[in-house]
């Protein structure tokens, strides 16, 4: 696909960064928000235009979003500022499934808007290491204490999306809405929940005694578009990938805030 489209990317860390590399390889014109000079400087290099700036920088956002067709915020979810654009635009927001009972009224409107539920996310991002939150902090407490324990009789289970899947999960969502209409009726339920077909694989493996009642059910939305998991699983990306740079730590100081935002 070549496009001619030009995206405003909020956060190009760890889940930003695996689409800012899937948008440049579709030809997308990307400006990326970045908080470091020495992040811009590697992303220019890759195609991408920067500004520098933050989530707080409102009159910023709603100007670099004001110019472009395309708004993905791939940044904190918890953050309360907006970008409005001043054109028909697509919005795709990523969020956690606490986003389902937050007391929305329905005040702002825009076009097209998707909100990108995912999962628990692993793998290592494709630059600097970058490694979720989750699973590493689960590690990295083992190796601190020498055991790894679980609650009750650790029968739950926990819906799972590698990081580049996720990414090519919002690849798959904004080329369909760039095609789809208003009124189309995924558009109207602009939910999209990153696990279901993990989760159905799962199952069928005998690894999951019941579906997920919640997320699982509801993410087959984005396979409907299309969309389906390639990535390595659970266990070989922790055993191939995230544990042996986790075995080489020597310090860890903790997570920079916001987290989501990356540690650039």
């Amino acid at each position: 696909m070549i496009s001619a489209s030009k995206i405003f990317l909020i956060g190009a860390g760890y889940i930003g960064g695996e689409i800012l590399d899937l948008l440049l390889a579709e030809k997308y014109q990307v400006t990326a928000l970045v908080r470091r000079e020495a992040h811009a400087a590697e992303l220019q290099a890759l195609g991408a235009s920067t500004v520098l700036g933050s989530l707080d920088d409102g009159d910023l956002l709603a100007q670099q979003a004001s110019q472009s067709h395309i708004v993905i915020h791939s940044a904190t979810a918890d953050h309360q500022q907006r970008a409005e654009p001043g054109q028909k635009a697509i919005y795709i927001h990523t969020s956690g499934a606490s986003e389902l009972s937050d007391d929305a009224k329905g005040a702002f409107k825009s076009d097209k808007i998707a909100i990108v539920l995912p999962p628990a996310i692993y793998g290592v991002g494709s630059r600097g290491n970058r490694l979720s939150i989750q699973f590493p902090t689960m590690a990295r407490w083992v190796k601190k204490h020498g055991f790894a324990g679980h609650v009750g009789k650790g029968l739950s289970t926990w819906l799972l999306v590698h990081v580049a899947d996720i990414a090519g999960g919002y690849l798959t969502i904004l080329q369909w809405l760039e095609q789809s209409s208003s009124t189309d009726s995924i558009t109207a339920n602009p939910y999209f929940f990153g696990a279901a077909e993990i989760g159905k694989a799962l199952h069928a493996a005998g690894k999951l005694s019941l579906q997920n009642q919640g997320q699982s059910r509801r993410s087959c939305m984005v396979g409907k578009l299309g969309w389906q998991p390639k990535e390595k699983s659970t266990q070989r990306s922790l055993s191939e990938d995230e544990i042996p740079i986790i075995l080489k730590e020597e310090t860890f100081s903790g997570y920079a805030a916001p987290v989501a935002f990356g540690a650039n």
